[in-house]
């Protein structure tokens, strides 16, 4: 006789066929009355198999594209074992799949230090994401990988200037206030009187007395553009321009120190630059003067005769980053101008005294190759003794073989870099190439130390050594 499970039992117990006589003849086993109970109680009882259940449960949604069911067993997962690899790996996985790249890239990353044995396909999909986070960044003005094999230009002066944006955007000025007032006046005056006005002004005191502060204040509140003045307590000139660039709006940075001047159309020449090239920053020729405003022309300073046959070496190198790579260029920090997402992601200027421009430049030419303006849009001024007013050329030349050794044991010599094929543009050449790589889904192929500091370049951080 057939019987509904549901019917009560012919026995008479008053149960339900499927709970007497059905379940006993195995035709209905029995079951838990209530079944995420007896879930919870398992689980209590065996953490590991339970953990197991989540992870087999997991990757059967994912396989069902069932990526919220996936991400929710995943993170239940994660909470009884936050160190449960194949978890960590799969949920950067989904994130990835849901739009969510940066996440992603936490996840794998917190995924790396718990590899026990190599495996490849976290690296594929680590670089899956990196390139993600990347293309999501160019759409506000960070990197192009997927850009190669174009012609690219990169010694500009008037004749070859791009044209203005239709909308010119927002450039941030960043001063570090260390010098005499006179000075601090100069410059700023140089800033009010430029041809391009879309610009805001960051002063950034470098530990002065209140007085000096309040003086410099009240300078910049009769300034005919938006200016203000931001309190440092270090003395440390490299301290004061991070903090004024992590404070700036603006697309575009410049920087000016207290012994240099811009010339009037300084700005608007490097806008056009950047947003009409494929150039992410730059630097222009220099002229000097004296303590007194005079000019210094080539033949008249020992020291200003050097730095003038180094920018002259430029021409001599397949590209401005070689040249960057021998050549102590840009010279000094208010000769650069750059995108602020570059900063980002070199991480910012280096605590070098004296030659912080150089360290920076080095640090950017392996993001995106330089563009030289061939003018001196960038005037320097001397200390009274005819040297650099922010440094020694002994305190240079010491900190130059620290910056050289450091860049050796990491990428090889310094020398010859204009005549090689390895320093002659290639390490932007590289990234663009390790980024397209990482796109097709061929970051396993990258050396995996590169990588990780892409990951660090991006702002991401890493129990792994970089």
């Amino acid at each position: 006789m057939s019987v509904n499970g549901d019917q009560a039992c012919p026995c008479g117990s008053g149960k339900a066929f499927r709970q007497c006589c059905g379940a006993a003849a195995g035709q209905f086993p029995r079951q838990p009355a209530d079944r995420r109970a007896a879930q919870r109680q398992q689980q209590a009882a065996n953490p590991l198999a339970a953990l197991a259940n989540l992870m087999v449960r997991g990757y059967q949604a994912q396989t069902n594209d069932d990526l919220e069911e996936a991400e929710r067993l995943y993170r239940a997962a994660l909470a009884l074992n936050p160190n449960t690899f194949d978890a960590l790996h799969m949920l950067g996985v989904i994130r990835l799949q849901q739009g969510d790249a940066e996440e992603a890239v936490r996840l794998l990353l917190a995924a790396l230090p718990l590899l026990r044995t190599d495996y490849p396909p976290i690296y594929r999909n680590l670089g899956l994401c990196l390139a993600a986070v990347a293309r999501r960044r160019r759409l506000a003005g960070a990197t192009a990988p997927d850009e190669r094999g174009r012609a690219y230009q990169s010694f500009f002066r008037d004749g070859n200037l791009p044209a203005m944006p239709d909308e010119p955007p927002l450039v941030s000025i960043v001063m570090p206030c260390a010098d005499d007032k006179g000075s601090v006046a100069a410059a700023i005056s140089s800033i009010t009187q430029q041809t391009y006005r879309n610009i805001e002004l960051i002063v950034v005191g470098c530990g002065q007395p209140a007085e000096r502060s309040d003086a410099v204040e009240r300078e910049l509140a009769g300034q005919p553009l938006p200016a203000r003045f931001v309190s440092h307590g270090s003395a440390s000139v490299q301290q004061a321009l991070n903090t004024g660039v992590e404070s700036a709006q603006g697309r575009y940075v410049g920087i000016i120190e207290g012994d240099g001047l811009y010339r009037p159309d300084r700005v608007e020449k490097f806008v056009r630059i950047l947003t009409g090239s494929r150039a992410r920053w730059g630097f222009s020729n220099i002229a000097f003067i004296d303590d007194r405003s005079n000019p210094v022309r080539y033949g008249e300073s020992p020291v200003v005769d050097a730095v003038m046959r180094d920018f002259d070496a430029l021409y001599a190198c397949h590209a401005v980053s070689a040249g960057v790579l021998e050549h102590d260029c840009p010279l000094t920090a208010g000769n650069l101008f750059f995108e602020k997402a570059l900063w980002q992601e070199t991480g910012g200027f280096p605590s070098y005294r004296h030659c912080a421009a150089w360290a920076f430049s080095l640090a950017a030419i392996l993001v995106a190759e330089p563009a030289y303006l061939d003018e001196p849009a960038y005037l320097l001024r001397l200390a009274a003794g005819g040297g650099f007013a922010h440094g020694t050329e002994e305190a240079r030349v010491s900190e130059r073989s620290e910056i050289a050794a450091l860049w050796e044991r990491e990428h090889g010599s310094l020398q010859g870099a204009s005549n090689t094929t390895l320093h002659s543009s290639v390490q932007p050449q590289r990234r663009m190439r390790d980024f397209s790589m990482m796109a097709d889904g061929l970051g396993h192929q990258i050396d995996r130390g590169r990588m990780l500091r892409y990951a660090v370049g991006l702002g991401f951080t890493t129990a792994l050594a970089v």
